[in-house]
């Protein structure tokens, strides 16, 4: 199989950060919502636009919020 390699690559970097992963989207609720999109944002996992259809209030807060060192 000539693409074995980086699917072994994809599922061992997930099993190094599972822990991470889980802690991050375990039990998500309304009241952490806005932070976990922050640090996607942040992160680069999402960007702007992946906002869109947000209210601008709450979309401004999440930009803001990434922003937070």
């Amino acid at each position: 199989m000539p693409n074995q390699e980086p699917w072994r690559e994809l599922y061992h970097a997930v099993k190094k950060h599972d822990k991470h992963i889980a802690q991050r989207y375990e039990g998500l609720s309304g009241s952490r919502y806005d932070a976990t999109l922050a640090s996607q944002l942040k992160e680069k996992i999402i960007d702007a636009a992946d906002l869109d259809g947000l209210e601008e209030e709450t979309k401004t807060i999440i930009v803001r919020w990434s922003t937070i060192e």
